[in-house]
């Protein structure tokens, strides 16, 4: 144990990098990039202690309540240099002494910021090593073109995952505070969402990402970080007032406090009751739909009060056609559709769907159906354009990093794979997504990803000795995926048709 000093009464102490009142100067040593030496009054340190048990306490009651982190785990914090998620790292680091898990510290740089996110890097890197944390970094390659910043999030993510599985962690531990859950949760009010939009961030995804810091104050999260002299970054991205975010957290929720000083914690509570209202409308809607055979019902739309009609026909619409935002006017051309007595008319839902009304039932059909294919093997370095215009291809690499990582690519142990095929679904088939502990029906994981019903037998799987290792866009093996003995890795991509 390093030195440092408990707080009475808590049961937390805080394992000081270096004793108070040592610097590494007097070591004889350069400060690391970006690091002040710690607080030399012990009256200082005494009251930074205090502030950083409470802290602590909060997050510990976080993690418990959503079952984030079980003991013996291995967590990967995501660390960007910025204040929330070195405070992340910080806090982590206190509470992995209580619940027995271990920490391994990561960085991905996106390449677009040039020398300042080089500078980012080094300063995860510094507070990583003040905090006696293990530490890694991968680059992710974000190719120009609009919507950069939700790209280059998806890729985040994405290289996070993949070193969570490669480092055998548990969980990807993210800096999200309060006041990110109270600026998300604006943002999508202004844009008109229901209940699962206001759901905003949520504390514990299906995948494994983790929001430890979700029920905590941005501010307080800071000032830990300062007392303790870590030194931190700021992404001059998260200033630049033409991103919504940017104003709702410079102008919006300052004039917000004015009228109420909890008004972070009122916006976080409102997000958790949309969550619990949306997980409740989910699952009625999920039992409807499972009823569903030979098109939807007019009767039963009919004996729905509007809300609940148009709650039904938008999760109808975006089952059968695999479209992820239907809108109002597709949900009321349906509406009238059914509303009117002669069979045979049409409602058209652009994008080359349409909705048919034949008696008293609605079918869903596309004017370019999917097109099947027999299997087909993928060459250990070369590409497959299938038939409906589906590319997938395939490269071995010595490296282990994740410049390639995204959504439309896995990178997986070329050691456990051999003789691989590109082939349809096969019923019943199942694959354990990483970040999940049990194994799901890949037809399932369609459904819930909005694949329209009629693009499924021509949705394709990479498959490896009759197992399916991934399925593009949506899951990627944990069986295949890179581990801690993992020597070499194949990259697989994929293109979605046009």
């Amino acid at each position: 144990m390093r030195p440092g000093y408990g707080v009475p009464g808590t049961g937390y102490g805080l394992a000081l990098p270096y004793p108070v009142g040592r610097t590494l100067a007097a070591e004889g040593r350069p400060y690391p990039v970006g690091r002040t030496p710690y607080p030399a009054s012990r009256a200082t340190v005494h009251g930074m202690l205090h502030s950083l048990a409470s802290l602590v306490g909060v997050v510990r009651g976080t993690v418990d309540r959503h079952r984030m982190i079980e003991r013996g785990d291995r967590v990967l914090v995501a660390v960007s240099g910025g204040a929330d998620s070195v405070g992340l790292a910080l806090v982590l680091r206190e509470l992995s002494a209580k619940l027995d898990f271990e920490l391994l510290v990561a960085h991905v740089n996106h390449g677009l910021r040039g020398s300042a996110g080089d500078r980012d890097q080094q300063v995860a890197a510094a507070a990583a090593e003040g905090l006696g944390l293990p530490f890694v970094a991968v680059g992710v390659a974000v190719e120009p073109g609009g919507n950069l910043e939700a790209r280059a999030r998806e890729l985040r993510y994405a290289a996070l995952l993949e070193l969570a599985a490669a480092h055998g962690c548990a969980a990807v531990a993210t800096g999200h505070t309060r006041d990110d859950q109270a600026e998300t949760f604006l943002m999508r009010l202004l844009r008109g969402a229901g209940a699962r939009g206001l759901s905003a961030i949520h504390p514990a995804r299906d995948d494994g990402v983790i929001r430890p810091l979700l029920d905590c104050d941005r501010a307080a999260v800071a000032a830990v970080v300062g007392d303790a002299g870590l030194e931190t970054c700021v992404d001059e991205m998260n200033q630049d007032p033409r991103f919504l975010r940017t104003r709702i957290r410079a102008e919006v929720l300052p004039l917000l406090r004015q009228l109420n000083p909890e008004i972070a914690a009122i916006l976080a509570r409102d997000a958790e009751h949309a969550r619990a209202a949306a997980a409740v409308v989910d699952d009625w809607v999920e039992e409807r739909l499972a009823a569903i055979d030979d098109g939807l019902d007019i009767e039963l739309l009919a004996a729905l009060d509007a809300p609940a009609r148009s709650v039904l026909l938008r999760a109808w619409i975006e089952t059968e056609t695999g479209q992820g935002q239907v809108g109002s006017k597709q949900v009321g051309l349906v509406e009238r559709l059914a509303g009117r007595s002669a069979a045979g008319r049409l409602a058209d839902l652009g994008g080359d769907w349409l909705v048919e009304r034949s008696g008293e039932r609605l079918h869903i059909r596309q004017t370019r159906p999917a097109v099947a294919f027999a299997p087909l093997p993928l060459p250990a370095e070369g590409r497959l354009e299938l038939p409906g215009g589906w590319v997938v291809s395939s490269r071995p690499s010595e490296a282990l990093d994740f410049a390639d990582a995204g959504r439309w690519s896995f990178v997986c142990d070329r050691d456990k794979c051999s003789d691989l095929t590109v082939r349809r679904i096969r019923p019943g088939e199942r694959i354990q997504p990483q970040g999940f502990d049990r194994s799901k029906k890949i037809s399932r994981i369609l459904a819930e990803n909005r694949v329209a019903r009629s693009l499924r037998p021509g949705y394709p799987v990479v498959a490896c000795a009759g197992e399916v290792l991934w399925v593009p866009g949506l899951a990627a093996s944990r069986r295949f995926a890179l581990d801690p003995a993992s020597k070499r890795a194949l990259v697989l991509r994929a293109e979605k048709p046009s």
